[in-house]
């Protein structure tokens, strides 16, 4: 199949782009400006996603890289909490349980409920600037 390559950063993912075969390998060469290269912080590995899969790349949520002050409030003492970085801005995944209070009640109205590697989330998108998109 198609294989994506990613550059994982701290605080954001960049997508390289897709292999191509050359010599018996899958390659790829580019060049990327500081402009779009500066949002990851700095660059921890690279991935290979298959191109069907490459959108959604979940890990764990690290608080203290988040700006805003109410996320890493709000968030920072929670457990199992998923991030996502989709090309522009970011997705929260928190795990749901319907007895304990929802985890970011001022945003309830901005919630997904989904299902995330088996289990079930309530999952938030925020643009750039960590603001919520509806």
């Amino acid at each position: 199949g198609l294989w994506c390559a990613w550059a994982v950063g701290e605080t954001g993912n960049l997508r390289i782009g897709v292999l191509e075969p050359e010599n018996g390998c899958l390659q790829i060469r580019r060049r990327f400006s500081k402009r779009l290269t500066d949002p990851l912080g700095p660059i921890l590995r690279g991935e290979l996603r298959p191109l069907g899969e490459e959108r959604e790349h979940w890990e764990p949520l690290r608080p203290e890289l988040l700006r805003s002050p109410y996320l890493r409030c709000r968030l920072g003492g929670l457990s199992d909490v998923l991030t996502c970085r989709p090309e522009r801005g970011r997705l929260i995944a928190v795990p749901r349980d319907d007895a304990a209070p929802f985890p970011l009640e001022a945003m309830f109205c901005f919630a997904r409920s989904r299902r995330l590697q088996g289990r079930a989330y309530w999952v938030f998108r925020f643009d750039d600037r960590e603001w919520p998109v509806f």
